[in-house]
């Protein structure tokens, strides 16, 4: 989607310099693309050196996190039985090791904050 194809670069940014001395945050991309295939060209072409949850090995838990989190895109809520939808995509949520969701305003923090935000998503 045109709204995710703008934020993954600045995502891809903002992983590589919050974690340029020690690794303090870590992306775990959940996709909503069409196939294995897009989704594979998609990740290799233009995301960071973060975690995927795979296409076809990791169906059941991509369905799984977004029935859970309620972030995914509005043609998906059918398939996956119509659950309350929280957010769509893009989305980035900052979840707790404990899996609480500490904000789903990720994207737009990223956006306006930039870097200087993971201090206030660690006081969260």
């Amino acid at each position: 989607c045109p709204p995710c194809q703008a934020f993954t670069p600045l995502l891809k940014d903002f992983y590589e310099e919050v974690n340029s001395d020690e690794r303090v945050f870590e992306v775990v991309f959940v996709s909503s693309d069409d196939s294995e295939e897009q989704m594979t060209d998609y990740f290799q072409k233009s995301h960071g050196d973060y975690l995927a949850i795979p296409y076809t090995s990791g169906a059941a838990l991509r369905k799984e996190l977004k029935v859970e989190y309620g972030y995914f895109g509005m043609r998906e809520s059918e398939g996956l039985g119509n659950p309350a939808r929280k957010n769509g995509i893009p989305t980035l949520a900052v979840i707790a090791p404990n899996g609480n969701v500490l904000t789903d305003s990720g994207v737009n923090d990223v956006e306006t904050k930039g870097p200087t935000v993971i201090k206030a998503w660690g006081k969260l």
